[in-house]
This record gives structure tokens, sequence and C-alpha cells, in this order.
């Protein structure tokens, strides 16, 4: 929850891959951001939600908008979370 009413993020525990959606972004370049706060209904819950999929660890990141992380993404996306603050 946070960017939209009814967004959902989806994890693949097997192969720790998670599709994000777009709690978070990864355009126009290839670093990690918030989505634009003028499309974001509760930017606290989305920057929450965010926290709670690095928890995941996952081993690949695929946003709705941007290329996938596919090297590093747990530690890439621990380093993001700790840049947020709610």
């Amino acid at each position: 929850p946070g960017h939209a009413p009814g967004h959902m993020a989806f994890w693949q525990p097997e192969q720790r891959i998670l599709f994000c959606g777009d709690t978070i972004f990864r355009m126009p370049t290839p670093r990690l951001r918030l989505p634009f706060s003028f499309l974001t209904v509760d930017m606290a819950e989305n920057i929450r939600s965010i926290k709670q999929l690095a928890e995941l660890e996952p081993a690949i990141v695929c946003f709705g908008h941007g290329r996938p992380l596919l090297e590093n993404a747990a530690q890439r996306l621990r380093e993001f979370t700790q840049t947020l603050f709610v």
C-alpha cells in the first residue's frame, strides 16, 4: 500500500524474485527512487511498504518502471531504504 489504492507487490520465494510494481521506480536513470509524489496517495505508507519489501532480501527486483535489478539486489534495496524517512 501507499502508491495507489489496491497496489500490490508479488514475491516468488523459491527464486527470490520481487515484483514491486510502482512502489519503487528505477527510471529515468538506473538508480532507485520513490514514485512521483503527485501520483502517490500516501508516501509515508509507500515508504513503510518499501522497508517491508527490503526485508525479503530479494535476489532480483522487477519494477513497474525501469529495468530489473539483477545484481546485488538485496544490498542495493537495503541501502536505498536507509535513505528513506517516514
